[in-house]
Parts: C-alpha cells; sequence; structure tokens
C-alpha cells in the first residue's frame, strides 16, 4: 500500500518547484505600466535615537562596503539605472536610517533620477548647524539644477516629541529661516514638514519662533503628487508673517513593536485599528499598486538598505531580489511570476489576509501588532507551510480565472495536482496534519542560544502557531536567557529587525552573467611519522612517509569541522 504524501510535511520543496515555473500563469488585462513610486532607505544609520524609531537604527559608523547597512558607490549606481528603468514619477529617499548621512548618495541621485517628484525624508540631524544646513542645501540646489528633466524636490523634516530629544528645535528653525530667505521663490525646491497625530511639538516651537504665523486646514487625504495619487491623511499649510509658507502633513502613529503581546488582545487593539484604517484610507487596500490620474497603473517599489527590492508590503524571505544582482527587467519578471507576490499586486491586501485567515487568523494579526509596515510580508510567510498553502489558494483561483496555462500544470508533480483539487476545506486540514512548524525551520537555521533564545520569546509573546509539546521542546533545546538592561534590549530588536530583513544570498557571476560555483581548497597537514622523529622531508622520496594515528585523527577532525560549519561537499584526502 503506497503512503499518501502530504506536501505540508515538506512545503518549501513544493514552492519551488512551483517557483520554477516561468510560465505558469497567464498576464492579465491589467497593465502596470503607468509612473511607478519607489522609496528607498540608503541606509539603516541614524544617530537621532528616537524612542519610536521603527527600525531601531544603529548610530553612525565609518565601515566602508557594508552592504547590509547601507548602499555603496556601485549600488547607488544599480539603484539610479532601476529607478529610471522603472520609470518612477514619485522617489521618496527615506530611512530607514538618515538619508542624509549619505551624501554623495543623496546628490547623486537628485541629479540623475528621472522622476517628477522628489521626497527627501529626514530628521533634521545634519541641520543643527545652520552653516551646515546652508551649504548641504545649496549642494541640492545645484544637483537639481544639473538634471536633464525637471523634477519638484522636497525636504520633509520631521519634527515631533521623539526627535526633539536630542535635536530640540535647531532643524526646524534653521531650515525655516533658510528657505524663507533664499528658496521662498523656488517652485522645485520646497520645504515641507511632518509630524504625528496628537504630537504637540511643531505647535509649540512654531509658537516660540515664529509669532504671528497663520493655519489653513487643506482637505482630508489629498494627494502630494499633481500626477501619482500619494494620499497624505491630513495636510495644513503655515504662513509666516513674512508670506512664506510650508505645507505640513500630519501622520498616524504606529506604535511599533518587534515584540507584541499576541496572548493580551487589549495591548495590541490600537496599533491593529491604526494598521487597518491606514491601509484603508491611504493605500485604498492596494499597497503594491500605484494609481494615476491618467488612469494608468503602476508599480509602487520599495528598495531597502541592503539592496534588496520588492513590491511596498510584499517581501518574502524565499524568493529575495536585489538591485546589486538584480536588473530592472528581472525584479519585474519574478514578482509576476510568483503567484504570491503577483496576487498581492494584482488582487491586494484584502484578499491576501482572507486567504491567510483561512489556517493562521494568529499570523495576520501579528503581522499588524508589530505595526511596520514594511515588514507585513515577511511576517505573513514566515512559515514555509503558509507560503506553500497561499501559493497553492492563489493558483486555484488562477485557475478559475483561466490565468493558467494547462500544458504547465500537466508538468507539475502528482502531489501538486492533487492539492490544488482540493476544496478549502480538505486544502486546510492538509495544512493542519502536516508536520512541518516553525520550531522545525528555526531548527534548520544557523543557531546560536541568543537568537533561539529570541525565538523562544516571540514564541511564548503568541507570534507563532506552536502547541505545547512544541514549546516545550523548544524550552529544553536551550537554557532560556533573558535580556538585562536597555542596551540588551537595543541588541535585541537589532537582531529581531535582522531576522526580518534577511539579504539576499548573491551568487558568483562571471562575465555578468553566468553563475559558477566558487571552490575553496583547504588543506590540513595531519601529522606524519617524520613530525614525531623530528626529521625533515627534503627531497629523499625513497624513505617512506606516513600519517600516525593522531594524524588520521587530525584529518578527521578537520572534515567535520567543515560539514559543521556548512560546507556542501567534504573530501576527505591522504596522501
Amino acid at each position: 500500500m503506497v503512503k499518501k504524501i502530504n506536501i505540508f510535511d515538506n512545503p518549501q520543496k513544493y514552492r519551488e518547484t512551483i517557483l520554477q515555473q516561468t510560465d505558469l500563469i497567464v498576464p492579465g488585462k491589467s497593465k502596470f505600466d503607468g509612473k511607478s513610486l519607489i522609496c528607498v532607505f540608503l541606509t539603516s544609520y541614524c544617530g537621532v535615537g528616537c524612542p519610536f524609531c521603527f527600525f531601531k537604527s544603529p548610530n553612525p559608523k565609518s565601515i566602508d562596503n557594508d552592504t547590509e547597512n547601507k548602499f555603496n558607490a556601485e549600488t547607488v549606481d544599480k539603484f539610479i539605472s532601476f529607478a529610471n528603468e522603472a520609470n518612477v514619477g514619485y522617489l521618496q529617499i527615506s530611512g530607514g536610517g538618515e538619508p542624509f548621512l549619505e551624501r554623495e548618495a543623496l546628490l547623486k541621485c537628485v541629479q540623475e533620477i528621472r522622476a517628477d517628484r522628489i521626497i527627501l525624508v529626514t530628521s533634521g540631524s545634519w541641520a543643527f548647524n545652520k552653516l551646515n544646513a546652508e551649504k548641504y542645501l545649496a549642494e541640492i540646489e545645484q544637483a537639481i539644477s544639473k538634471r536633464k528633466t525637471l523634477a519638484r524636490v522636497s525636504i520633509r523634516l520631521s519634527v515631533s516629541e521623539g526627535h526633539s530629544i536630542r535635536l530640540k528645535e535647531r532643524p526646524l528653525v534653521n531650515l525655516l529661516r533658510l528657505f524663507e530667505e533664499k528658496y521662498r521663490d523656488n517652485e522645485n525646491f520646497t520645504l515641507q514638514l511632518k509630524t504625528f497625530e496628537g504630537d504637540n511639538t511643531l505647535v509649540n516651537y512654531l509658537n516660540k519662533y515664529f509669532h504671528g504665523y497663520s493655519t489653513q486646514e487643506v482637505v482630508k487625504n489629498q494627494s502630494d503628487d499633481f500626477n501619482i495619487i500619494k494620499i497624505m491623511p491630513w495636510k495644513s499649510k503655515i504662513t509666516l508673517t513674512s508670506g512664506y509658507g510650508v505645507i505640513v502633513g500630519k501622520t498616524r502613529v504606529f506604535e511599533p513593536s518587534l515584540k507584541p503581546n499576541l496572548n493580551d488582545e487589549q495591548s495590541i487593539k490600537n496599533t491593529i485599528e491604526v494598521f487597518d484604517e491606514d491601509l484603508e484610507q491611504s493605500q485604498s487596500n492596494y499597497p503594491s499598486t500605484v494609481f494615476n490620474r491618467d488612469g494608468t497603473r503602476g508599480i509602487d517599489w520599495i528598495v531597502e538598505y541592503n539592496g534588496n527590492v520588492c513590491t511596498w508590503q510584499n517581501r518574502v524571505q524565499d524568493n529575495l531580489l536585489n538591485i546589486s544582482e538584480d536588473g530592472y527587467d528581472k525584479v519585474l519578471r519574478v514578482t509576476m511570476q510568483d503567484p504570491l507576490t503577483l496576487s498581492f499586486v494584482e488582487k491586494g491586501a484584502t484578499y491576501r489576509d482572507q486567504i491567510v485567515s483561512e489556517i493562521s487568523p494568529r499570523t495576520v494579526k501579528l503581522a499588524k501588532a508589530v505595526g511596520i509596515r514594511d515588514y507585513v510580508g515577511t511576517l505573513l510567510f514566515q512559515n514555509e507551510k503558509t507560503r506553500l498553502y497561499y501559493t497553492l489558494r492563489v493558483l486555484q483561483d488562477y485557475i478559475k480565472d483561466g490565468r493558467i496555462d494547462t500544458q504547465v500544470i500537466v508538468s507539475l508533480p502528482v502531489e501538486i495536482k492533487n492539492a490544488l483539487n482540493l476544496d478549502v476545506e480538505q486544502l486546510s486540514r492538509s495544512y493542519a496534519r502536516g508536520r512541518h512548524s516553525m520550531l522545525d525551520q528555526e531548527f534548520a537555521e544557523e543557531q546560536s542560544d541568543i537568537r533561539f533564545n529570541d525565538f523562544l520569546e516571540l514564541a511564548e509573546l503568541g507570534h507563532y502557531d506552536l502547541d505545547k509539546a512544541d514549546i516545550d521542546r523548544a524550552r529544553k533545546h536551550v537554557e532560556v536567557i533573558r535580556s538585562v538592561g536597555q542596551e540588551q534590549e537595543i541588541n535585541q530588536d537589532r537582531r529581531l529587525t535582522k531576522r526580518v530583513m534577511k539579504q539576499k544570498k548573491f551568487n558568483w557571476f562571471v562575465n555578468n552573467q553566468t553563475s559558477r560555483e566558487k571552490i575553496i581548497h583547504l588543506i590540513r597537514h595531519g601529522e606524519t611519522n617524520f613530525n614525531v622523529e623530528g626529521r625533515l622531508k627534503g627531497q629523499n622520496e625513497s624513505i617512506q612517509i606516513s600519517f600516525t594515528e593522531r594524524g588520521l585523527s587530525q584529518i578527521n577532525d578537520f572534515s567535520n569541522q567543515l560539514r559543521e560549519y556548512g560546507t556542501e561537499r567534504t573530501t576527505n584526502t591522504t596522501i
């Protein structure tokens, strides 16, 4: 009797099989060839240390080629090529960390990227000193003047209680006065201000340093651009006594946390409500789609400080793309070939949440409770089982829509075809019976006690669908280490950030096209009879040399160490 295979026992194997079918999905009627939007993080570093920081940005460091935390010169060039090929209409250079720390990169992007609208988001730390601010603004204006196409460039200064802990009023006062004096008549180089709902810091500073200013409310949920519909939920305009006016945007407070307690419904209620409200009002539940005023649609891209690129809220850890290795054509093609990422672009967030909720409502709740919109896709699809289930359900819907090449379906393994023929209830039961769990995935990762302790802490906060036996098994695997003190808590936040911001592993390239395996030869000389006798070998080949028992043991020990460190092939050779 042949035992029936449950594909959720080995989900990643079948998900990868589906990903290899590049012609599986027939293109739909909707085109995404209109103007696009790109949000890019040039660095993860920032010296301000705001307590609400989404990314727990570390302080700046002088590290050359730190490609996990910031762009290098080569990455900047590749990003500029990507942005121009992507037909970018709206470019937001943001954080991540503080983009103005990367002076050369920022100026080059302003000068060379053919966007119609460029927003430079900043804490203003570089403008703490007025002379420094004046010099930097002059450099930005010069970069604008060298552009081949016209663009409206705005510096968007964040003003809040958190930013003011270190920066006080200095960036606001310096930039407002400099723009009032030097750039008030330049329609293509403007200042914007951004604050948070319920935060009175901006108003307090304006009252203290700019007496007599007036405020005019602007209609809610109005676009920040003429061509691309980029919603700013609350917008007003302040006008100084000189007549100089500045747009002020107000955003919702997301209260982000990488460790929300899903066992305490009340503690995460507000964060989830804010997330849902923003998703509906600011993005019409289609975060990866750009709606243009001319009726066309484009793609909303995010490029992270480690070079990873995906559509907004649509990063998936098993199908990462990176501008250091992948050009625009490949990024677009791979995004539109993966049923998981394509469906989010075409069908939006509500569709995705409904399918994931069929097997794990907890996971949907987690993705929203964290409150960091960049991480949503990663959090939803941490579990390999969830990735496969969602992919199969999307394929079922695309089959109904007539969007699947039936010839490709025929060539798929019988286990996948059988799964596609199940109804939702049957498929979800198969999912539940699958023996693979998040604990199994964690065991498969390169482990350390501290990493596993982080995992266990998240599991105890209810982040994963684990039963009591799994939790007990995890507790036995490593002694629980509890972080003590603020510095260790900061380190943990950075570890948790890295867990969801994993950088794509690069291939080795020859002639920019052909992938080739890189072979490294490691040689360990084991002890011989000559070593024991204290003799030198010289050139007399007639004397017999052999390994001692200790020498053979050394060779075996070294071979085992190589296997432990993850080498795919180890050759144990004695001569």
